[in-house]
């Protein structure tokens, strides 16, 4: 990771924002599908700002795209640990000590790198909350001034 970032740190940046907003968003739908009538609190001031009772306009195109790529990527990361768990099983006879003296080994070389990512990694993070507020606040803005519109076109 370096302070300044670069391409790779960028789109991780990106689509981790998009993703986390578009979870965000499918969350909140699911909430108020499963809550029913019960949603009546919620759904009043979502038709304030999306100008309708159709909550499914919560969810734009580009969420639904981020959320498609999260499932495949979790359906990636499940995969390989279903193969991980049978080589685990096939060698249960590992021993330990050798492990542990391997994690040993690279101890000097992750005291080593830990400076040197620290900085990185702290703007990582700050650039990562900074582009999510900002995303989120203009999400918010859009839903407010298409309600807008939208009220300005009935009238």
């Amino acid at each position: 990771f370096l302070p300044q970032g670069n391409f790779l740190q960028d789109l991780l940046i990106d689509e981790g924002v998009a993703a986390i907003d578009a979870l965000s968003r499918a969350t909140l739908l699911q909430l108020l599908r499963n809550l029913g009538p019960l949603a009546l609190p919620l759904t009043l001031p979502l038709n304030f700002l999306l100008g309708s009772g159709n909550p499914q306009r919560i969810l734009s195109r580009e969420d639904k795209e981020s959320l498609l790529v999260l499932r495949r990527i979790v359906q990636l990361v499940d995969a390989s640990r279903s193969n991980s768990r049978t080589e685990a099983a096939e060698n249960e006879t590992t021993d330990v000590l050798q492990t542990v003296q391997r994690l040993q080994r690279l101890q000097p070389l992750a005291q080593g790198l830990l400076p040197s990512i620290t900085p990185g990694a702290a703007s990582f993070a700050q650039r990562f909350a900074r582009q999510l507020a900002r995303r989120i606040l203009l999400r918010l803005a859009d839903d407010v001034e298409r309600r807008a519109s939208s009220a300005l076109m009935m009238n």
